[in-house]
Formats: structure tokens, sequence, C-alpha cells
């Protein structure tokens, strides 16, 4: 993934989390706003009860009407509820398929990192033993007979050797760190199968 997907897909999850959080809060309302209507309808059928009773003989059928919409409402909210509720679950399913998606990407980034620092160690460390052999193999490509000692040798002969010295090793140490790569793609293949 690169860099620009890596930001867009940052700039998803802020997205998505900030619509889920509002979409969280109107749920919240409108289940508030559900039990209000509950509460009050409740309430309302009391006294509605208590108003007939201490008038008997008059007809307030009329007024059972509010209470019988205010059901209608209940069932309409409880069913937006159930509807607004899905929708809720399909922005965290986004949320974290886009968290799973990053979260694959920095692990691969960092398995990658880990692979270049024990490929450029394990470079250095050849390049340091081999720099440290007793047979001293670049000497004896340059001149076998010739004795390097630099204060009487001279400046020529000391820095013509020391770049061939350093290069030398550097691709030994190279060669071992492709080589340890090479093992390393070898069984990552391997074990994928």
């Amino acid at each position: 993934m690169s860099q620009a997907e890596l930001d867009k897909f940052k700039e998803d999850i802020k997205s998505v989390s900030q619509k889920a959080l509002d979409y969280s809060r109107l749920l919240r309302d409108l289940d508030h706003y559900r039990l209000t209507i509950t509460i009050n309808a409740e309430n309302y059928k009391r006294e509605l009860r208590d108003i007939s009773g201490k008038l008997p003989q008059d007809d307030l059928s009329f007024l059972e009407t509010f209470f019988n919409d205010c059901r209608l409402f209940q069932e309409q909210i409880q069913s937006d509820l159930g509807y607004f509720g899905n929708g809720a679950a399909l922005l965290e399913q986004a949320l974290s398929a886009i968290r799973a998606r990053v979260d694959i990407d920095q692990a691969e980034r960092e398995k990658r990192l880990e692979r270049w620092i024990a490929l450029v160690g394990t470079g250095l460390a050849v390049s340091g033993i081999s720099s440290q052999t007793a047979g001293k193999p670049v000497e004896s490509i340059i001149d076998p007979k010739q004795s390097l000692d630099c204060p009487t040798a001279g400046v020529t002969p000391c820095l013509t050797y020391s770049v061939v010295f350093v290069l030398f090793h550097v691709a030994v140490g190279a060669i071992a760190a492709l080589i340890v790569n090479g093992i390393i793609n070898w069984r990552s293949k391997n074990v994928t199968k």
C-alpha cells in the first residue's frame, strides 16, 4: 500500500468514525423519543381512566384516539430503530475492515523493515569477520610480495589498498546478505504453500 493510500485510509477512518458517532447519537436520541412517548402515553392512559371514572355518563372515547396514535408512533420508532441499528452495525464493520487493512499493511512494513535490518546486520557481520581473517585476500590480490607499511610505502599504494580492501569486504557482506535474503524468500514461499 502506498503512502497516499495509507493516508486515504486514515482519512476514511476519521470520516467513518465521526459518522458512526453521529449515527449512534441520533439512534440514542430516537430511542429517547420512543421512551418519552411510551411514558407520556402511559401517563395519558392513566389520566384518561381517572377522568372516565369521574365522568361515567360522558362519552370520552374521542380522547382515546391520541393514545392509539401514540402506539403507532411507538411502533414506527421501534421499526426505525431496528432498521437504523443495522446501518450502525454496517458502519462499525466498515470501520473494522479499514482498520484491519491498515494493521495488515503496518505489519507488512514492519516485517520488511525487520528483514532489511537483518540483512544489513548480516552483511556488516560477514564483512567485519572477513576483514579480520589472517589470509588477507585483498593483500594477496594486489601484490603478494609487497608489504604495505603505509608510512614507508607511500600514499598511492596505501589509498589503493584501502579502497580495494573496503570494497572487497563490502562485497563479501553484500553477497552474504543476498544469500540470507534468498533463503528467507525460499522459506517464506514454502511456508505459505
